[in-house]
C-alpha cells in the first residue's frame, strides 16, 4: 500500500513515510513475533525501529549503566540479524530504557532516570554511526495537567539536546497506556520553544547590531527603529498557547487557564482539519490489493 501511495517501490524506499515497529523482550530474548517484523522490514527496504525497553531494576540491572550496557546488546544484535538477511537495511533503535519507580512499580514515562538513559543510548549509537529513537511529549500524569507539561517539556528539550534522530511518543499519558490530543497540542508548542533554544545565537554584523546601538543611545528605545521590524520574528519565538499578557488583559480575555487554551485549540483542529485526499487511482489500487489478501 505504501508503494502505491508513494508511486513505486523504489520511490517508497528513497523516501519512506512510515516505519515498522518491533521490541525484542528484555532480558536478552528476541522473540518470534519481533524477528518476524525486522526480517520482513529488512528484506523489504522499511525502515524498522528495534529498540529494547529495559526497567532498571526489574528487567535490567538497577544501575543505569547496566541497563544501557544490556539495553545496547539488544539492540546491537537487532542490527547484525537486519544486515544479514540484507545488507544496508535500515534500522533504528536504541531507548526506550525505563528506570522502575520503586514505590508503584511502575515504568516511568516521566523519570529522569529515563531521559539520562535515553541521552546515554543516543551517545552509544552515534560511537557506532547508527540512528537512534528516543522519547518526549509523553507524561506519568493519568490526564493533561501541569506534571503532564512539566515532564513533557523536560522529555522534549532532552531528547533534542542529546541529538536523537527520531524522537516518539508525543501524546502519550499514563506511561504508555493513552493518548491526549491535549498533549499533543501543548508538546507542538513545547517543540517550538526547544527548537528555538537549540538554534541558539547568531553573531554577526546584524544580530550585533552595535550601529543601532550607537544611533539609538543612552535613554533611547528600539521598539520604532526598523531594524527591531526586521529581525524579530527570526530572533524570538512567538508562542500561541502561552500567555504572557498583564493580569487585567488576561482577566478581561476571559481568564482562561493553559489546560482550557490547549482544549480550545484541539476542538477548533478538530472541527476544521481535513486530511489531504489521496488520488482515486491510488485508492482504486490499494481497494484491489487488499481483495487479494
Amino acid at each position: 500500500m505504501c508503494s502505491i501511495i508513494s508511486g513505486s517501490e523504489n520511490n517508497f524506499r528513497l523516501r519512506p513515510f512510515i516505519a515498522l515497529y518491533s521490541e525484542p523482550i528484555t532480558p536478552l530474548v528476541h522473540v518470534k513475533e519481533a524477528l518476524g517484523k525486522l526480517k520482513f522490514a529488512a528484506r523489504n527496504g522499511i525502515p524498522n525501529v528495534y529498540t529494547p525497553a529495559p526497567n532498571a531494576g526489574a528487567t535490567a540491572p538497577v544501575t543505569l549503566a547496566g541497563t544501557i550496557a544490556q539495553g545496547a546488546a539488544e539492540y546491537l544484535s537487532g542490527v547484525v540479524i537486519a544486515q544479514l538477511i540484507k545488507k544496508g537495511a535500515p534500522i533504528i533503535g536504541g531507548g526506550t530504557l525505563f528506570a522502575m519507580d520503586m514505590t508503584t512499580g511502575v515504568a516511568s514515562y516521566g523519570s529522569t532516570e529515563n531521559y539520562l538513559m535515553d541521552a546515554a543510548m543516543t551517545e552509544v549509537c552515534k560511537y557506532f554511526g547508527l540512528p537512534v529513537f528516543s522519547l518526549s511529549g509523553c507524561s506519568s500524569s493519568k490526564v493533561f495537567d501541569g506534571q503532564a507539561t512539566l515532564e513533557s517539556m523536560f522529555g522534549t528539550l532532552s531528547a533534542a539536546l542529546s541529538g536523537a534522530n527520531l524522537i516518539h511518543d508525543v501524546g502519550y499519558l499514563e506511561d504508555g497506556l493513552c493518548g491526549s490530543f491535549e498533549q499533543v497540542v501543548i508538546t507542538d508548542e513545547i517543540i517550538g520553544m526547544v527548537k528555538r533554544y537549540i538554534q541558539g545565537i547568531t553573531v554577526d554584523k546584524n544580530t550585533l547590531a552595535l550601529d543601532i546601538i550607537e544611533k539609538v543611545g543612552p535613554g533611547g528605545n528600539f521598539l520604532s527603529e526598523d531594524h527591531t521590524y526586521k529581525n524579530f520574528k527570526s530572533e524570538m519565538f512567538m508562542p500561541e498557547l502561552i500567555d504572557r499578557n498583564v493580569y487585567a488583559n488576561w482577566k478581561s480575555a476571559g481568564a482562561k487557564t493553559l489546560e482550557t487554551r490547549v482544549n480550545e485549540k484541539v476542538r477548533q483542529i478538530l472541527s476544521t482539519y481535513e486530511p489531504q485526499p489521496i488520488d482515486d487511482r491510488k485508492l482504486a489500487a490499494i481497494d484491489e490489493y487488499m481483495s487479494k489478501i
